[in-house]
């Protein structure tokens, strides 16, 4: 399914954050984020865990998008599995919760990964509930990251999986 697909041209701002604008106008940014403080437990892999974020900066209100758009979804996809290529980084995704579509939001972003998983690629879901709040979140790494253990381990103890 993806090798029919490209990604969106992409503005590179810096080596953490791009830019794109979609066939409906849509403009989105990406960006990484360092997530370290999260993690200072695990002091080896704490500089080595980020935060990935998509802001829509623009949506394009006079076209009506038709049908989902795959190239979207490659895109970043793409992005991410290009920031893990190193295989020294981990990112986490946590939905945004603002509304009440950060499930939805989640299961379209969990599910992008899946559709252009390549077998090198490992996610991992997570859900916090804190403060009356649900933070739906996904850890992502490459399959070969010699740290990956300790990223899971990290993760899941952030998300109250494992006993600490």
């Amino acid at each position: 399914m993806a090798s029919n697909l490209h990604v969106y041209d992409l503005l590179i701002i810096d080596d953490l954050t791009f830019q794109f604008t979609t066939q409906n106008g849509d403009e989105y940014k990406c960006y990484f984020l360092s997530y370290g403080e999260y993690f200072t437990a695990y002091p080896e892999i704490a500089s080595k865990i980020f935060a990935f974020n998509l802001d829509l900066l623009h949506k394009n209100e006079i076209t009506k998008q038709k049908g989902v758009d795959k190239k979207l979804a490659f895109t970043i996809v793409s992005i991410i599995k290009n920031f893990l290529a190193s295989k020294i980084n981990a990112v986490v995704y946590i939905c945004d919760n603002t509304d009440v579509r950060h499930a939805v939001r989640f299961d379209k972003f969990t599910g992008w990964f899946a559709d252009y998983d390549d077998g090198n690629y490992i996610q991992i879901t997570g859900y916090i509930k804190a403060y009356g709040s649900e933070y739906y979140n996904a850890l992502l790494l490459h399959k070969d990251n010699k740290k990956k253990n300790s990223f899971i381990r990290a993760f899941q103890e952030l998300n109250d999986q494992t006993p600490k």
